[in-house]
């Protein structure tokens, strides 16, 4: 076989594994990337929330099915490759019935002592009811580190909060600098749903805020929150839904630390979009360093709809200059829709949700710059489909961790149809600088950045000495450039500069390094 050959089948063996079935997941993480758990075997097992603690564990939060068929709390805590933390709660998992009736935790946040503060909604009724005339109110439980419920939090690590509206649940939750938690979600009072507000103070209701710790906001229409994010100086976002009569908008509200509305804000205290002429639905909220806001959420209906991200100034007004005048939209497949989103430390924006193809739903990620154009460095044009199973699919949390790679969770339907499971997944963001030994298969190269617009620095370390050749190469195999031909280099770190012609056209190349024992590829995109 010609070498051109060979190295043209690498190539597009590589091109393949990445796009295809890579999917830029780290396969270091469960099962070349993904995991799924059975909480609970009596049905439905969902996350709906994760975060990352400062010992680098995974905490996920949503519901799992009983044996009555009725919902409990349920909370995973995995390491850092997946594997369960056998030193929480049972063998790494636990489930909390806060009550007889339908029971889901939605969100999850860390005390800087890695206490993990979980809010959902609690049915405390009878267990068979509609949905008006169920008792539903806000739950918000804490647990100690090692899963055991904080009997130093509320009554027993439980408090219930009732707005008088019969059907109240918890979207979200954050954390004050003075240790304060501050819940949003909705009280829905038989006919339309607006934005409750509620502050505890170690579980009890904070009377320095709104009335008695509560602050119910009636707005023209029904409104909903669904996400939350405090500001330095203490003022509260609120990200979520208004109906304006015909379909839904984003919407926006400010409010200053002791719960009035900031009038400063937008108008009136609100900034509200219609970002598609159709239902617009916010689901999640990113504030940038620059202080600069985005909503993120989908568009459209059940059988059509597309990402849909909206960037806001500080002060309340439309970014024009993100997307297309403020404005993001991204279609993968026919429906899709994101429900979480995530600040990079770089600034890149990740988004996750699924897609709908028709037949079954999967995982779907997409990443954005930090004025919303997709990244083409990441996945296939900046986006990435992950399937489970035959079954459907639906990511609902995002989470970074400190190395900067994304851990995506929610759940996957099981084969037999008889329930779902947990689901995480973890994807790669960048190639991380790691050992090449040409005796093992596992290697791993840093190039930055990427992508590249004309010069970049290719950093390894050998394990062994070897004489190498590293080349450039295009998708068909054939040699751009020749970076180092049959160079003896001993066991240690190296960087070599690269530097692209600035006639290469746009597009993903392959870095080839080999040596008489194998050879490894690096995939880069050229702007």
């Amino acid at each position: 076989m010609k070498k051109s050959n060979l190295i043209f089948i690498i190539v597009m063996c590589f091109i393949n594994l990445l796009f295809v079935n890579g999917q830029n997941l780290d396969n270091k993480f469960g099962n070349n990337g993904k995991l799924t758990t059975e909480i609970s075997t009596a049905g439905d097992n969902t996350i709906l929330s994760l975060a990352i603690r400062t010992d680098n564990k995974i905490v996920a939060v949503g519901r799992s099915q009983n044996s009555i068929g009725y919902c409990d709390f349920s909370l995973a805590c995995y390491n850092i490759d997946g594997t369960l933390d056998v030193n929480f709660g049972k063998k790494g998992q636990l489930i909390t019935p806060v009550s007889k009736g339908r029971n889901s935790a939605k969100a999850v946040a860390i005390q800087p002592d890695n206490k993990i503060v979980v809010a959902g909604y609690a049915d405390n009724s009878v267990l068979k009811c509609s949905s008006i005339d169920c008792q539903r109110d806000f739950a918000v439980i804490r647990y100690t580190t090692d899963g055991a419920l904080d009997y130093s939090f509320g009554k027993n690590g439980v408090t219930i909060t009732d707005f008088g509206s019969g059907y109240d649940g918890a979207s979200s939750l954050a954390i004050q600098s003075d240790g304060k938690i501050v819940v949003a979600g909705n009280a829905y009072d038989g006919s339309s749903k607006h934005i409750a507000l509620v502050r505890y103070s170690d579980g009890n209701l904070d009377n320095s805020f709104g009335q008695s710790g509560k602050i119910l906001t009636h707005l023209e229409g029904s409104s909903s929150a669904q996400s939350i994010f405090i500001f330095s100086d203490g003022k509260i976002l609120i990200g979520g839904n208004i109906y304006n009569g015909k379909d839904y908008d984003f919407v926006f509200v400010r409010y200053n630390s002791d719960g009035s509305i900031d009038k400063s804000f937008g108008i009136d205290g609100l900034a509200i979009i219609d970002a598609s002429h159709d239902n617009d639905y916010m689901l999640s909220t990113i504030l940038q360093p620059d202080g600069k806001i985005i909503g993120i959420g989908y568009s459209g209906g059940y059988y059509v709809s597309d990402f849909t991200l909206v960037r806001y100034n500080s002060d309340g007004s439309l970014d024009e200059n993100f997307g297309t005048s403020g404005i993001t939209s991204t279609s993968i497949d026919a429906a899709d829709k994101a429900y979480s989103a995530a600040l990079m430390r770089d600034g890149k924006i990740v988004v996750v949700g699924y897609t709908d193809n028709g037949k079954d739903r999967d995982f779907s990620v997409a990443m954005y710059d930090k004025d919303g154009k997709l990244e083409n460095g990441f996945g296939k044009e900046g986006k990435v489909v992950t399937d489970f199973r035959t079954r459907s699919d639906e990511a609902h949390s995002v989470a970074i961790l400190p190395d900067d790679k994304i851990i995506v969770a929610g759940y996957s339907d099981s084969e037999d149809g008889s329930g779902s499971d947990f689901a995480l997944a973890k994807y790669i963001t960048k190639l991380n600088t790691g050992i090449i030994d040409f005796a093992v298969s596992r290697n791993s190269a840093l190039i930055y950045p990427n992508p590249i617009v004309q010069d970049a620095t290719l950093e390894y370390t050998l394990n062994n000495e070897e004489t190498i050749s590293i080349s450039l190469f295009d998708i068909q195999g054939k040699t751009i450039q020749t970076i180092i031909d049959n160079e003896k280099q001993e066991a240690g770190k190296y960087q070599h500069p690269i530097s692209l012609s600035t006639e290469l056209p746009s597009g993903v190349y392959i870095i080839l390094i080999s040596s008489s024992n194998g050879r490894m590829a690096v995939k880069i995109v050229k702007q």
